[in-house]
């Protein structure tokens, strides 16, 4: 008579690797478990717990505090410019915070002049006092007390999209801490604002003309290969660009600033798979890549150059197909390449935020 022990082992380790996974991992809408490297993006900050007054509060300590990089800080420290948004409310799809070293902006999925109303009536919520206001240009001066601030709204990078930035204006001793403070406090709660009434449109003929001006434009030559130009500073269209190739599924293997005007990237192409075709659980455990690489894909797996070049106050973005290692095909056509080319700028440009 042969032994079940075996089997009963076997059909006990399944058990305890379902049920024990299982019972610590949260999991997707078909039981399996889901990858929760990204959570923190979502976390929510509350507040502090309250302690009894007869018993000590000396214990609730940040045992890990992120300080804020302190507006007076050179920029030079600066180094990794990251772009990953801090959604807001419930609508994260909607409103969201950007981030690039000190500077932070309100990014929301709707027009200037569907944003300009909302923006006037949070002012007023606020309690502060308009010194000025142009709706041509998106800009509304405020103040309270002594500290003065300035609403600049603008175009964001896709159509329908806006951007706030929350400034705060040097008095005749220049910059205050307090009144910097207050600006970041300004750009949250505006943020917070607009994610509340995300459901609730209005439009502003007065901000109409906010639109006008592209921050993200497509550059065609007369052989018919595209380029990107980004109406921004320097600093942020570099941001701007690496935020969109990781979104985009390009790994920068290298980066490298060849003079103060030209930032060069080599770059691979790793498309991802689509959400219902990356491997689960059991995919994973038996070998599939984590990842979900779509070898299928168009062009996954090739390497480009992408440049960024500083012309007059904007930064022209150019993608190239590295030089033919020896024994490489060469024969491909002018429109091949040009074709390829383009699909890679189309692709940034949709990435781009």
């Amino acid at each position: 008579m042969k032994s079940t022990s075996g089997v009963v082992s076997v059909i006990s380790l399944a058990t305890l690797l379902v049920t024990g996974c299982g019972g610590n991992e949260p999991t997707d809408e078909k039981g399996m478990m889901r990858d929760r490297k990204y959570d923190y993006r979502f976390i929510e900050e509350t507040s502090r717990i309250k302690v009894p007054e007869n018993l000590s509060s000396e214990a609730l300590v940040d045992l890990y505090p992120v300080p804020e990089l302190s507006p007076y800080a050179g920029t030079d420290f600066v180094y990794d410019l990251p772009m990953a948004p801090q959604a807001v409310g419930a609508n994260r799809a909607a409103v969201s915070i950007q981030r690039l070293g000190a500077k932070e902006w309100v990014l929301t999925a709707f027009s200037p002049s569907q944003v300009w109303p909302r923006l006037k009536e949070f002012i007023a919520q606020q309690g502060l006092s308009v010194l000025s206001q142009n709706g041509a240009k998106g800009i509304i001066r405020a103040y309270q007390g002594a500290h003065v601030f300035e609403f600049d709204l603008d175009q964001g990078f896709q159509r329908n999209t806006s951007e706030l930035q929350v400034t705060a204006v040097p008095g005749p001793d220049g910059l205050s801490e307090i009144t910097f403070t207050k600006a970041q406090e300004y750009t949250r709660a505006a943020a917070q604002y607009f994610a509340d009434l995300a459901d609730k449109p209005t439009y502003s003929y007065a901000a109409q003309g906010i639109s006008t001006d592209k921050k993200l434009e497509i550059l065609q030559d007369r052989t018919g290969q595209k380029q990107l130009m980004l109406s921004i500073d320097q600093k942020r269209g570099l941001a701007a660009l690496r935020d969109a190739l990781a979104s985009a599924g390009y790994k920068i293997d290298m980066m490298n600033a060849q003079s103060p005007d030209l930032t060069l990237l080599d770059v691979t192409y790793y498309p991802v798979k689509p959400e219902n075709e990356k491997p689960g659980f059991w995919g994973k455990l038996f070998g599939e890549p984590a990842d979900g690489f779509d070898k299928n894909a168009p062009y996954a797996g090739n390497q480009y150059l992408i440049t960024m070049r500083s012309i007059k106050g904007k930064q022209i973005v150019n993608a190239e197909l590295p030089a033919p290692k020896e024994g490489e095909d060469t024969e491909r056509s002018p429109f091949e390449m040009r074709k390829e080319i383009n699909y890679v700028i189309l692709l940034l440009q949709k990435h781009m935020s």
